[in-house]
């Protein structure tokens, strides 16, 4: 017999036809496979995820899509619409969207889908400080980690050890910057140069190794919001423990200041970096649940 008095379960699959999706979004943030009090959630990606082709176990679906270039969307673009179809045919009642946007804030092509508009898109995460964001149908939401970068766990060794470097780049750099295309070249090695880098330096720009990020806070140029929290609103709010400079002259002063901590200060300030890295993961999972419990199952 079925017990008629057992909480009912709901199914949310999640689609992702952009790199924030796999490695950020299912592993990082949501450690999936994933269930969440009374809901399951589903993953697909990559080339075999393609329109008509993806078995739907459920009315409730979240798509991640690349906006980021002008060429990518037409591709995002063709998804919204292949969803607007299943609903059509009452297949998919429920949609949200994790875009990876412009850098510039220049989105104004996904507006015309968004449910606010009498459309079907039900909420929007977006990537990048836009003014669009409420906390209501529009989430600003972490661009997250390169896709090669693993998941990594935190340990004594990444809070204790003696760091023989105060700080590393690694990045490219171009004569003809105009004339380039940087595209990803990243190997099996390039990526253990850069672990090494962030487990022997004291300052960076990734925290999973303990190493503080040091990061320009001047709002892109374009539609980006310029309110008084912008940029990085995001990670502001959620207390980042980064090192935030309005001017790249103020460099040298940092560096000189770094100089003189000692061993003492710079294992605590490692201890809480990590515990906070963590403790972001958890509080993004937890309101990217709840907002879709509430917007997909209790107000429907």
């Amino acid at each position: 017999l079925i017990d008629k008095n057992r909480p009912k379960r709901y199914k949310v699959q999640i689609r992702g036809k952009a790199a924030i999706g796999k490695l950020y979004l299912w592993e990082h943030i949501l450690k999936g496979p994933w269930r969440e009090g009374e809901i399951d959630f589903t993953f697909y990606t990559g080339p075999a995820v393609i329109q008509g082709h993806v078995p739907l176990d459920t009315d409730s679906v979240v798509l991640v899509l690349n906006g980021q270039e002008q060429q990518k969307i037409p591709c995002a673009t063709r998804w919204l619409q292949h969803i607007q179809t299943l609903m059509w045919v009452d297949a998919v009642n429920c949609l949200a969207v994790v875009l990876l946007g412009s850098k510039r804030c220049t989105k104004d092509w996904i507006n015309i889908y968004l449910r606010r508009h009498g459309v079907f898109v039900d909420l929007l995460f977006l990537v990048y400080g836009s003014p669009w964001v409420n906390d209501k149908d529009v989430f600003q939401w972490p661009v997250g980690v390169a896709t090669y970068f693993p998941v990594v766990t935190a340990n004594s060794q990444m809070v204790n050890s003696t760091r023989p470097f105060l700080c590393n780049f690694l990045g490219t750099s171009f004569l003809l910057l105009s004339c380039i295309r940087w595209l990803p070249q990243e190997t099996a090695k390039s990526l253990r140069r850069y672990q090494t880098a962030l487990a022997q330096s004291e300052l960076t720009l990734c925290c999973a190794y303990g190493s503080v990020p040091v990061v320009e806070d001047i709002v892109t140029p374009g539609g980006c919001s310029a309110a008084h929290s912008s940029p990085l609103r995001l990670l502001k709010a959620a207390g980042a423990l980064f090192i935030f400079l309005k001017d790249c002259k103020e460099l040298p002063g940092l560096l000189e200041k770094e100089k003189g901590m000692s061993q003492e200060e710079r294992t605590e300030r490692r201890r809480r970096l990590l515990e906070w890295y963590s403790s972001f993961h958890l509080q993004m999972k937890d309101r990217f649940t709840e907002v879709l419990e509430e917007a997909f199952f209790k107000n429907n």
